[in-house]
């Protein structure tokens, strides 16, 4: 499937120069754009609240957006996030992923706090220059980040939002009704 999915991800699309200058003019640095797979943009479809699907002949509710790979550990392309800045919506392809940068979430941590950072958008990870984490689907992410250690949020109020956001409470646990036949 990872053939598939960098197919789709590199079928003709691209971003416009005009795009780019905006991300280069709100502090993205081009090696950001460009590594570790390029930053695209397409005209996608929001069909689901965290979802998307390709635009074809005939959509009259296309909508252009960022177009980024969300990689495995291997470097595998795992899904396609869509990213509309002026929305602040992200959206996955195949609902695979739970972040950006997820595949680095267990790399080696050398800065002061020993932290992954973890930030609020998209634009924000691509400034410092994909470093760490943004939570796509923070359900999932409560999971994979449970032994991640510690992280790093973007001021309080965000480190109150991961906190919400990451508490897992587990699945709804019901009781058995008492067995009528034993009495």
């Amino acid at each position: 499937i990872h053939h598939e999915i960098r197919d789709e991800f590199f079928a003709n699309r691209e971003p416009s120069v005009r795009e780019w200058q905006e991300l280069r003019g709100a502090g993205v640095a081009l090696l950001a754009l460009c590594r570790p797979t390029m930053v695209l943009a397409g005209q996608v479809v929001r069909d689901r609240p965290v979802g998307f699907s390709f635009t074809r002949a005939g959509d009259n509710d296309a909508e252009r957006a960022f177009l980024m790979a969300v990689e495995d550990e291997d470097g595998r392309f795992l899904d396609i996030a869509a990213w509309q800045p002026m929305r602040s919506w992200v959206g996955l392809w195949l609902g695979r992923a739970w972040a950006f940068g997820q595949a680095r979430v267990h790399d080696p941590r050398l800065g002061e706090e020993g932290a992954l950072p973890v930030w609020r958008s998209p634009l924000n990870w691509l400034r410092a220059g994909r470093e760490g984490i943004v939570l796509i689907r923070p359900g999932a992410a409560a999971y994979f980040l449970d032994d991640a250690g510690p992280l790093l949020a973007e001021d309080v109020a965000h480190a109150l939002e991961l906190r919400r956001l990451l508490t897992r409470t587990g699945p709804r646990i019901l009781v058995r009704a008492p067995d009528r036949r034993a009495a």
